[in-house]
């Protein structure tokens, strides 16, 4: 827990304003307080510091339970988390530790792509950690470990919230990649998209993220998986709303990235506003323009966009407020607006610490006279149809049913409900421009407290 010294700016720093009303309207602590007496706010907002709605500031650890493949090994990873936190090493070495570690075990530790790829760190190894068993059944246990060894406010911070195997399973299921197909996942984490690919070679795959240290898993990931091939994994270290695919590769003597366009774009992208959004559209095309929220998730899918060729499949895990929270219409008009929406599939709470239900969303790119015809509204939104998939029941929806309302909420409308809303339109007879409001109040003693008349 961040500690709070006895003043009112450093309450400030760490509570909005927005929050100070409310706590301050709910009887929290009062204005009197702040200059008075110091002590008796911070005795009693210290609690309320650590709860969900402050989870940048919360220091306890989340067991992602939902990332093990067998919950028999929760105990085993616990003790090697604690160990780690006990000895107070550094989490790059000791990850780094645990990486030598697998790749012995695995008898990978002597090939020379390998080395190449380890040479790039200059983390230090922590020699007891070198000989620790780690379970053999787990798809990612470095990802299981570093998830352990992050607090819940630095996961909150960097949207470190790594995909349970059975939806990065689902979103990548029925890829082809006979043809030389190559995807990329522009917040890959520890790889767990990556590492659910079949039928893909190391040369088909990319991925980029901002975290160091999972860059690092995701590329030992990739190198255990493919064991038996000689490469160095196409995984690069950077924030994907603020490079350019030049700027990655400025010191390289060749950009793999550069004017590149991808057949699959599958991730599941941090969210919370890009403070840095300005310098986003720099790097970006005039798409950005629509996102006004300046909501990260909604910038890294208008980016995907960009860079998947034409009838290429972009696969994104997103909150469910996105379908229907009026702050996110933008991501919504431009999805109605560009290419063809063609899956949304609920999830409900998946993450460890995460109240939030999920939707995972397919969306197609048109080639550029299919692209014009979606832009206005025509032929291709009254004839496609978007399924929508929730508690193993599937609906599918025309996509001009969702130029109903004017928010374009992405609702699943049966033909029935589409009968009923356009009979309605089509009568027309009354609306409520002309309406005079007024405002009921329950007060539990209506009989006592209401009247008929002004008194």
């Amino acid at each position: 827990m961040t500690a709070i010294n006895n003043s009112h700016t450093s309450l400030d720093s760490l509570i909005s304003l927005a929050t100070k009303q409310n706590w301050h309207r709910l009887g929290i602590f009062h204005t009197h307080d702040l200059n008075k007496n110091a002590t008796n706010h911070t005795q009693r907002t210290t609690q309320k510091l650590t709860t969900r709605a402050n989870k940048k500031l919360s220091t306890k650890n989340i067991i992602p339970t939902e990332y093990f493949c067998n919950t028999k090994n929760i105990p085993q990873i616990q003790h090697i988390a604690q160990y780690i936190s006990a000895k107070k090493y550094p989490i790059q070495n000791a990850i780094f530790s645990l990486a030598l570690n697998l790749l012995r075990a695995k008898n990978l530790l002597h090939k020379p792509h390998i080395k190449s790829t380890l040479q790039e760190y200059d983390w230090t190894p922590c020699d007891d950690l070198l000989d620790f068993a780690l379970p053999c059944d787990e798809i990612d246990v470095l990802g299981l470990l570093y998830q352990c060894l992050l607090c819940e406010g630095e996961k909150n911070i960097m949207g470190a919230y790594y995909t349970p195997h059975a939806i990065t399973k689902a979103m990548t299921q029925n890829l082809d990649f006979s043809k030389g197909q190559i995807l990329l996942d522009p917040a890959c984490g520890s790889g767990a998209f990556l590492l659910r690919l079949e039928n893909a070679n190391p040369s088909q795959i990319f991925g980029i993220d901002n975290d160091p240290i999972a860059v690092f898993i995701a590329k030992i990931n990739l190198l255990v998986k493919f064991s038996d091939l000689e490469f160095i994994p196409q995984i690069y270290c950077a924030d994907y709303l603020e490079f350019s695919t030049k700027s990655l590769f400025e010191n390289k003597i060749q950009n793999p990235l550069q004017n590149t366009h991808f057949d699959y774009i599958i991730t599941n992208p941090p969210w919370g506003v890009c403070k840095a959004n300005k310098k986003a559209k720099s790097y970006t095309n005039d798409y950005v323009a629509h996102i006004t929220s300046g909501e990260r998730f909604s910038l890294f899918f208008v980016k995907s966009y960009e860079y998947l060729k034409p009838n290429g499949i972009m696969k994104f895990l997103l909150p469910k407020s996105m379908l229907n929270v009026k702050a996110h219409r933008d991501l919504r008009s431009f999805i109605l607006g560009n290419g063809v929406l063609q899956e949304i599939r609920h999830y409900a709470n998946i993450f460890s610490g995460v109240s939030t239900e999920f939707v995972s969303v397919e969306h197609k790119k048109l080639h550029k006279i299919l692209e014009s015809r979606a832009k206005s509204h025509i032929k291709l939104n009254l004839t496609t149809k978007c399924k929508i998939i929730k508690n193993n029941q599937m609906l599918e929806v025309p996509l001009s049913a969702f130029h109903i309302s004017q928010n374009l909420n992405f609702s699943a409308l049966t033909k029935q409900d589409l009968a009923i809303i356009e009979k309605v339109k089509a009568q027309g007879k009354f609306d409520l421009s002309q309406s005079i409001w007024a405002l009921g109040i329950v007060t539990g003693d209506n009989k006592n407290a209401l009247h008929k008349e002004h008194i």
